[in-house]
């Protein structure tokens, strides 16, 4: 916060200055009556005050592990993808022809060897249709025969 000190209790020199200080330092200091907040001209200049010396070279965002790779299908089987699951909470997915972003990021052979197999392979849920098709076309034909057996 901003203020133009009237009456420094310590330095008399700063009398008439303006200063960044501490929003609660200005808030004891304007109740004594040591001083009154001024307004920043923008937020440029509330900035330029607040962080004059820029951002602190430690404060960078740390890496966020990756906690496994795997993969998955959707509902209709047609599209397969890589997920990579990481520390963060946050799930990555990428789809075909994004393999090489996958390995740059990561992921094992054995994952990409696994998604290959699995772009080959027959949908699940249209073989558990065709699998359901057949049994019902053989209960039918079932109970169509069953019609002709004696019951006693």
């Amino acid at each position: 916060m901003q203020v133009l000190w009237k009456n420094h209790p310590t330095d008399k020199t700063k009398n008439g200055t303006r200063e960044h200080i501490a929003r609660e330092a200005a808030t004891t200091a304007v109740t004594f009556g040591w001083c009154e907040i001024v307004r920043y001209a923008s937020y440029v200049d509330r900035l330029s005050q607040e962080a004059p010396t820029g951002s602190d070279k430690h404060n960078v965002t740390p890496p966020t592990p990756t906690l496994g790779w795997g993969i998955d299908q959707k509902q209709d089987g047609a599209v397969v993808y890589i997920i990579e699951v990481r520390a963060s909470g946050e799930t990555v997915r990428y789809e075909l022809g994004q393999e090489t972003l996958a390995i740059n990021n990561g992921c094992p052979q054995s994952v990409l060897e696994q998604a290959a197999r699995f772009r080959g392979a027959p949908d699940a849920a249209a073989v558990g249709a065709a699998q359901l098709a057949t049994a019902k076309q053989q209960a039918d034909e079932y109970n169509e025969k069953s019609k002709f057996f004696r019951k006693w």
